[in-house]
């Protein structure tokens, strides 16, 4: 039984997501035009709960990424990591065929995070076979 207690302590660890990721802009939505997001509602109030996320594939290949998100806001005249709670995501692989196009849910967990009005945006890691590990956006907007 503590084994069991040990192995799950340790899965939640491996899985626990915290935003220090480091990114530089030219890593953003590039190469252009293979993989596009959208945010539905695009614009929320600082209680909205959840968003729907749709990533679509434009390229010629699968593309692969996990649960794993982070949101940035745009304050000063850029785009800095807006600090989420510590939460734990699944271990899944998606795949993603050429042409597809699938919805996801993303918690903004209002009820942990101070949200003030202003533009904000989804960052997800997506593979592709072409370009390697890129990271691509999708903004909305809290009034």
């Amino acid at each position: 039984m503590k084994t069991l207690k040990n192995l799950a302590a340790l899965a939640l660890a491996l899985f626990t997501v915290s935003c220090t990721t480091v990114r530089t802009n030219s890593q953003y939505n590039n190469p252009p035009g293979f993989i596009t997001m959208e945010i539905a509602p695009a614009v929320v109030n600082n209680h909205t709960s959840v968003v729907s996320l749709s990533i679509t594939n434009h390229s010629q290949e699968p593309a692969q990424f996990g649960a794993n998100y982070t949101i940035e806001k745009f304050t000063n005249g850029e785009w800095k990591e807006f600090e989420l709670p510590t939460f734990a995501v699944i271990a899944i692989m998606y795949m993603l065929n050429p042409g597809q196009t699938q919805s996801y849910d993303i918690n903004l967990f209002p009820d942990q995070t101070d949200y003030t009005p202003g533009r904000y945006r989804i960052v997800k890691p997506i593979y592709l076979a072409i370009q390697g590990d890129g990271y691509y956006t999708a903004e909305f907007t809290v009034e």
